[in-house]
């Protein structure tokens, strides 16, 4: 499900994190023989796309990064405010995209990037949160980088975020992972001594350690004259300033968001909300015969409501997650719905109990798919494909004749194939992690009072894209390695794209652009230079786009603009996503206007010599996926213009 616009994430996580004093789990303590105790409050945030899908927003580096720029505003709270919220620490930087794949394990992988894919894809989300949101908190990784650990690297967490991306406030702060210090010294044994390591640590730029190497072996490495005094200072200069603006020393009456209790986060509002961005994100995979919405008619309908789902709490919920106030199964919401009886049948091993529920029903809802049980932190999944016990049940049940639809959980992706080509299978709504009130959003979605409007924020491959060794970090199609490329970006074959989405009406759109239809490159760079931003934020305009509801249903439509084109290095990219925004509760035959500020950035490709440049080449814009509900290019001339060199290392 794309994640459903900045500002449903921007203040889902202001409301729902203001409480920073009062969450003791929130709270972690590091303590130095050399120094005072040091007490640092903040909330983690995945912003790499990895195997741990349900922490993530998605596969795009562009989506991600909005994402995490808007959470971390969300969670910290306004630049101009006396105190933070909280700190929001952005992890893990960087590349850290396998944590147990067929015995290579996070402790020892050594991740091999290049320097384009490094800057274009694997550091962007952090560019977000260091440089443009300005994230009071780093935290670094496990794995090796091209041969060094990653809090252990100086090009990483030195020449990159603080020098390169300005992140250098004397409140910002590196954190280590779960004892990666100690991971750095025993499996990836990068140093010969313990002490070594930790000096290696604090001078690359770790301030405090998410562990006990520090108290352990910063004295002898001061002893030692690996570390020196100014060394130490540095650190704990950005840890006390990073608490001073939480308002750690001040008086409790003098910080406002200390006087925030759960009642305050715990609110009609905020229940709506965590409902409303379930509904918005849900999406439609299939529709046959235009099966859902269901309706009652005015007479009982009855439902076989299958599958270990059906009454699901916590496993709504997804991985890391806090405790809601209440959680709303599947089983709940259908029961809610007038004119509508629900037979529930839960195990799925013995099918006969199964089979018989959905014979006697008038249409059946079967909920699975994937859970944490399969997927999650230390959990790399090797198949792609349902479970044997899941894919049996199914296909005996589409087999009686009756209306089936598959509302398909977890984060990660599933081969559909078989599921979506079977017409009686009838509609696939993918759910995911829904949360607190997931089952009344999937009541919702079901019967029509919300309408879907959600996008599949991953690729949907084929089972045999394991073939593809989750050790190869390369993006790019590479025959003679056997990788066919990674992401919707470059890999040709996927089962449902990124951004993949139907409705319960059907749209048109026109489209236009605010910029020229021909520009020449070194003035737009020139001119993004001159702008008092950096030169990829620099607005060289707007699109337009006049999205009109040609159907029956009130719907809302997220409008996704992709660029693609003939002009940069090979191999080019497929399509790149530009721009987003959603326009909302379009009626029937109403059209509503959705403007997209397009970024330079946008429009800029890397080259292997890792520059962000403005190449001369005929561009098109796309509205949704190929064919799209509307089209239109321009032309950038001249010279190609470098925007950006990213370091090297």
């Amino acid at each position: 499900m794309l994640e459903e616009l900045d500002w449903i994430i921007g203040r889902l996580i202001s409301i729902l994190f203001v409480i920073l004093f009062g969450a003791e789990d929130k709270v972690r303590t590091t303590t130095c023989p050399l120094r005072p105790s040091l007490v640092a409050l903040f909330h983690s945030l995945e912003v790499v796309s990895n195997t741990r899908f349900p922490e993530t927003p998605g596969e795009d580096a562009f989506r991600v990064s909005r994402y995490a720029e808007a959470f971390v505003r969300g969670l910290e709270g306004p630049s101009n405010s006396t105190f933070k919220r909280g700190i929001a620490t952005c992890k893990h930087f960087a590349a850290y995209d396998l944590e147990d794949y067929k015995n290579v394990t996070r402790w020892v992988f050594d991740a091999k990037v290049s320097t384009q894919d490094l800057a274009e894809y694997y550091t962007p989300p952090f560019q977000a949160c260091a440089r443009d949101a300005r994230a009071g908190s780093i935290m670094c990784s496990y794995n090796n980088i091209n041969g060094v650990p990653s809090c252990l690297n100086p090009y990483i967490l030195q020449t990159i975020l603080r020098e390169h991306w300005n992140w250098e406030a004397p409140d910002h702060y590196i954190t280590s992972d779960g004892f990666a210090l100690d991971v750095a010294f025993d499996s990836h044994n990068y140093t010969t001594t313990p002490e070594q390591t930790a000096a290696d640590a604090l001078k690359a730029g770790v301030d405090t350690d998410d562990g006990v190497f520090f108290l352990q072996f910063l004295p002898a490495a001061l002893s030692q004259g690996l570390v020196q005094e100014a060394d130490l200072d540095r650190a704990l200069t950005r840890i006390f300033s990073a608490l001073i603006k939480l308002g750690y020393y001040d008086p409790p009456a003098s910080q406002p968001y200390r006087q925030l209790n759960f009642s305050d986060v715990n609110t009609p509002t905020t229940q709506s909300l965590a409902r409303y961005a379930v509904t918005s994100g849900m999406t439609l995979l299939k529709n046959e015969n235009n099966t859902l919405p269901l309706s009652t008619n005015n007479k009982t309908l009855s439902i076989a409501l299958v599958g270990d789902w059906s009454n699901a709490t916590t496993q709504m919920l997804g991985d890391y997650a806090g405790i809601p106030p209440y959680i709303h199964s599947p089983l709940y919401g259908l029961q809610r719905i007038p004119n509508v009886t629900v037979n529930q049948v839960i195990g799925i091993l013995d099918p006969a109990p199964v089979l018989a529920a959905a014979s006697a029903a008038d249409i059946t809802i079967y909920i699975g798919g994937l859970d944490n049980s399969v997927e999650g932190e230390g959990l790399d999944r090797t198949s792609l494909t349902w479970n044997t016990t899941q894919v049996s049940l199914i296909t005996r049940l589409y087999t009686l004749g009756k209306p089936l639809i598959i509302a398909q959980t977890g984060a990660g992706q599933l081969d559909d194939t078989e599921f979506l080509l079977n017409p009686n299978v009838s509609a696939i709504l993918w759910i995911g992690y829904p949360g607190q009130d997931g089952g009344t959003a999937l009541a919702d979605i079901l019967f029509g009072n919300a309408a879907p409007a959600g996008r599949l924020p991953v690729s949907m491959y084929p089972a045999s894209y394991i073939d593809v060794p989750a050790t190869d970090m390369s993006l790019r199609p590479n025959e003679a390695g056997g990788n066919p490329g990674r992401t919707y970006k470059w890999y040709n074959d996927s089962v449902l794209e990124f951004g993949y989405g139907l409705h319960y009406t059907s749209f048109s759109a026109n489209a236009s652009i605010t910029w020229p239809a021909k520009m020449d490159a070194g003035d737009v760079v020139r001119k993004a230079n001159d702008s008092g931003v950096y030169a990829d934020l620099y607005e060289v305009g707007k699109l337009v786009v006049d999205v009109r509801n040609e159907g029956d249903r009130g719907s809302d439509y997220s409008v996704l603009a992709f660029v693609s084109g003939d002009y940069g290095p090979l191999p080019r990219p497929r399509r790149e996503l530009m721009g987003y925004g959603r326009a909302r509760d379009i009626g029937c035959g109403e059209t509503r206007r959705v403007e997209l500020g397009v970024r330079l950035g946008g429009l800029t490709r890397w080259d292997e010599r890792g520059r962000r440049v403005l190449w001369p080449g005929k561009y098109k814009v796309v509205v949704d996926l190929e064919p799209g509900l509307a089209e239109v290019e321009f032309e950038i001339v001249g010279e190609e213009a470098v925007v950006e060199w990213f370091p090297a290392a």
